[in-house]
C-alpha cells in the first residue's frame, strides 16, 4: 500500500505526458503544487439508492466504498487549449479491498439503470460497460449519463428538456492502488469525449515503477 509521499513522487506531471499539462486538486500533483487532501471517514457518506448503484455514484467523485489512506488528484488538459478536461486520482487501499473496487464497479453496471445522488445531486443513467482496457493489473472502462436540469439565465429551472451529459470512465488497478480517470462532453457537445489513452498509459507505467506499487 504506497503512502500519500510515495503517491506524489508516482504521479505523472507535464514532462511524462507530452502535450498535456496538470493542475493539483489534492495531494502533491505532478506541476508541484501541493494542496492538504482530506482522507474522509467513507463510512459516513451519504448511501446512493437505489443500493446496487453506490459504486457508480462514488465513483462520479474518483472514490468507492471502501476506506482509503492517501490520495492524489488532479486535473489533466490538452497544452493546446483545445479539448476536454480529464479528471484523474491515485488512491491507496488496502491489498485486500482494492480489487474490491473494481469487482463492484462490475457488479454495479450490470445491475444499476439508473439513480439520483444523495443530497439533491445530479440524475445520472445508462451505465454501459465498454471493453476492458489492457493496463495494470485489471482495468474497467464504461460510460454514463448525466442528466441536467434545463435552467435560465438565473440558474432556475425553466421546465426545459434537460440536457444528457455523456461521462467517460477508465478505472485501473495497480497493486493496491486504484488509478481512475473520467472526462465529459461538454453540454451541448456532439458525441463523446474519451479519456486519453497515453494518459493512462503513461500513469500505470510511473506507478508501476514505484519499488512498492502492490
Amino acid at each position: 500500500m504506497l503512502s500519500q509521499d510515495e503517491l506524489q513522487q508516482g504521479v505523472v506531471g507535464a514532462k511524462d505526458i507530452p502535450g498535456w499539462m496538470t493542475e493539483t486538486v489534492a495531494g502533491r500533483g505532478g506541476d508541484g503544487v501541493e494542496v492538504a487532501p482530506r482522507i474522509l471517514d467513507v463510512s459516513k457518506w451519504p448511501r446512493t439508492s437505489p443500493a446496487a448503484c453506490q459504486p457508480l455514484d462514488r465513483m462520479t467523485s474518483l472514490g468507492s466504498g471502501y476506506q482509503y489512506f492517501a490520495v492524489v488528484e488532479q486535473k489533466v488538459s490538452p497544452v493546446s487549449g483545445d479539448g476536454p478536461i480529464t479528471e484523474m486520482a491515485l488512491t491507496s487501499y488496502r491489498p485486500a479491498e482494492a480489487p474490491k473496487v473494481i469487482a463492484d464497479l462490475r457488479t454495479s453496471i450490470r445491475t444499476c439503470s439508473d439513480f439520483s445522488q444523495p443530497r439533491g445531486g445530479y440524475e445520472y443513467t445508462h451505465p454501459q460497460v465498454l471493453a476492458d482496457p489492457k493496463v495494470g493489473d485489471e482495468a474497467i472502462a464504461y460510460r454514463l449519463t448525466q442528466v441536467v436540469p434545463s435552467v435560465d439565465s438565473n440558474g432556475d429551472p425553466d421546465g426545459g428538456q434537460p440536457v444528457d451529459v455523456p461521462f467517460h470512465f477508465v478505472v485501473v488497478r495497480s497493486g493496491a492502488t486504484i488509478v481512475s480517470f473520467y472526462t465529459m462532453t461538454p453540454p451541448g457537445g456532439h458525441g463523446t469525449t474519451d479519456v486519453p489513452v497515453d494518459v493512462v498509459k503513461s500513469q500505470i507505467a510511473k506507478l508501476d515503477q514505484m519499488p512498492q506499487h502492490s
